[in-house]
Order: structure tokens, then sequence, then C-alpha cells
């Protein structure tokens, strides 16, 4: 009877501790890189065929998950009852649901899809789209002046984060997708951007003008910015929750968080650490666009702290989210530096808070043809 109890207590205690996160190895692939190659765009058969190759591709090279990209400017790769198709299709259908083929050509490959949205970014200009049905929704400078290029909408509006989560909404409820990873979930890119002098603050809306003053209840404009966005993610986050408790929820984090004159906390004001604490999120995918060597990304990821990411998400990693690294491929073939890349997979596998990385993009994978190399350092870690 003893011996029958402490087995009972070892394998309670055992199911007490949450498992390994498996390593996370993924890659983010962009629309263009999925609807259009050599200069066409793809239907129905083609686009298929094309589909099938971006998956097999993805599973020589070792990864596990792919970032999919199925909104971008404020349109869709899947058939919508919100939103129009998108322009890298013509603004029309293929001919048949591509993510619904990816989803069952993906699960026969034992690959993740995370369905890859642009959040506030809406830059396309067709009816239906966001900013062209609803142009009070555009972020507006200090002169009450709308965005005129690179739009985004304005975080601060209800509306617009009813409109995305009803777009979120769509998504989880009607296909199985792995996660659901918020891109451009951020205040408007020319917020403290190096064309400030030429680009005035777009940190405002038709509600929230900068001549009424701060908004009631907030101190400052940054700290009604930080919440305006917090709230979107909170709102996302418990709504994809609700229809499928075991979706990863993610967000592509600016590659500093709160250090550095470019990074997420002060100048698009995101607060993933918040978000990842309060179990809103999941997981924090890095864009570390320019750590391009062993020695930058070693640093950065723990010699550089308390400039480093554990700090502001230790909380978060201690409920169960995880972070991974943006490794910058592109960034790092446009420097010369793309024989780097297994080596600063090295660095990140020596941060032990750290649980995995994606490159940007699969593009440029594939212009390298770099697949079966990769898989010869994707691979060498013992957690398959």
């Amino acid at each position: 009877m003893r011996i029958l109890f402490i087995l009972l207590f070892i394998t309670f205690s055992s199911s007490s501790f949450a498992a390994p996160l498996k390593e996370f190895r993924g890659m983010w692939v962009i629309t263009w890189e999925i609807f259009k190659k050599d200069g066409e765009f793809l239907r129905e058969q083609k686009l298929k065929d094309r589909i099938i190759e971006i998956l097999d591709h993805s599973k020589t090279a070792g990864l596990n998950a792919l970032m999919w990209q199925v909104r971008q400017g404020g349109a869709v790769y899947y058939p919508s009852q919100i939103e129009p198709w998108g322009k890298w299709l013509g603004h029309r259908s293929p001919g048949f649901d591509p993510l619904a083929f990816v989803l069952s050509e993906a699960k026969k490959r034992d690959l993740e899809i995370h369905a890859w949205i642009n959040t506030f970014e809406s830059r396309e200009s067709i009816p239906g789209t966001p900013a062209v049905d609803h142009p009070e929704w555009i972020s507006r400078d200090e002169l009450d002046r709308p965005m005129p290029g690179a739009v985004t909408l304005s975080p601060g509006l209800a509306p617009v984060r009813s409109h995305i989560l009803s777009v979120v909404k769509e998504l989880v409820s009607n296909y199985d997708v792995d996660g659901i990873h918020f891109d451009y979930v951020r205040w408007s890119e020319y917020a403290w951007s190096d064309f400030k002098e030429l680009n005035p603050d777009f940190g405002y809306d038709s509600n929230h003008r900068f001549i009424d003053g701060v908004p009631q209840g907030f101190l400052t404009w940054e700290d009604w910015r930080r919440h305006s966005v917090s709230t979107f993610v909170r709102q996302a986050g418990e709504l994809a929750h609700s229809i499928r408790p075991s979706i990863n929820v993610s967000v592509a984090a600016v590659g500093q968080y709160d250090w550095g004159v470019w990074n997420g906390y002060h100048a698009v004001f995101q607060d993933v650490g918040l978000w990842l604490k309060e179990g809103w999120i999941n997981h924090v995918m890095g864009m570390n666009y320019y750590w391009h060597t062993y020695q930058r990304m070693f640093d950065h990821l723990v010699g550089g702290c308390p400039s480093c990411w554990q700090r502001p998400l230790q909380a978060g990693l201690e409920r169960g989210g995880r972070f991974t690294v943006g490794v910058g491929s592109l960034m790092m073939k446009e420097k010369g530096l793309w024989h780097e890349h297994p080596e600063v997979v090295r660095a990140i596998r020596e941060a032990d808070y750290v649980s995995g990385f994606q490159f940007f993009s699969y593009g440029d994978f594939e212009e390298q043809n770099y697949f079966e190399q990769a898989r010869e350092f994707i691979l060498t870690s013992p957690d398959l």
C-alpha cells in the first residue's frame, strides 16, 4: 500500500509541472510569396502546386510551423463574409479555399499553420476594406489630418477593434488553425519614425484629437495609446481562447522591448510583457532582425541584460508563455551575412528562456535554395 501511495504521489507531482516546450522552428510566409511566382498570379491548380511546394520545402528544412499570411491591408486570402479578397489574388477567388487547402496539406506533413494577420495596417484601397468604407477610422496627426499613405487604423477606436475582432472570430470559428498571429498590432509606423520631421505623429483619431487634450483617465497620450493596443490584445486573446482554448495566440513584437530609440513599448506602444503575463497571448515572436552574428545575437538575448527580453517577459514565461526569436534572413542576405545562419541559431539555443526561432522570410530561403542546408543545423537539437 505504501509503495502504491508513493507511485501515485510521484505521478501526481510530475503532472503538476508543465511539459517542456517543443522547440518552435518557424517561418513567416508572405502573401506575395504564396500567390505569385515568376511574375504570374497563381490560380487553381498552379496555386495548389505552389502551396504544396512551400510546405514540402519547409518540411525539408526541418521546420515545424509556418506563419501563413491570411490578411493584409484590410483584405483577406480566404472566403470571408467580412472583407474582400486581397490584391495578390486580383481581388477575386482563386477557385478554391486556399486556407482550407493549406491546412489539409500541412496536417499531412505535421506542420503547424498559424494564421498571420496584419492587424491595424490597412493599405488596400478597394470597396469593402476598412480604410475605404470607414475613412474616419484612419489614424490622424496633430492637425487632424488622416494618414495619406501607409495607412493604419486607430487602435483607440472601439469600432476599429470590433471590426478586427469580427475577423478573428470568423477565422478561429471556421478554420482549425494551430494559432493566430497578430502582426502590426501597434500604433502607426510613423510615430517616432526617422521621418518625423516630414511625417508628423499619427497617434490620434477622429474621436481623440490632439486639440482636445489627453483622453480622460490618462496622464499622457502615450499611456492612452498603449492602453488602446492592450485593450485590443486582451479582447482578441479572450475571444480566440473562448472559441478554441488550445489555440496559440501570438504577436510579432518590435525587436527591442523598451530600450533603444526604436522599441515596442515607447515607440509603437506594445506592452507585450503585460500581454504574456496576463495570458492574453501565449507566444511573443520577436522581430529581432538586426542581430546578424552569434555574438550580436547572444549579447542581445543574454549578455545585454537588463536590456534583454528575459526581464520584461519573465512573469509571462513562468506562467507557461513562450518567447521565440525572429531571425532576419532578408537582412542577412542584404548584408552578405547569409552564412551566419547556423551560428545565429546556436546563439538562440544557448538562451535558456528562449524556446525557438522563426525566419523572415520564406522567399529568401527559396532564393538561396537553402532548405537542405538549413536542415543540417535546424535538426541538430535533440528536441524534435
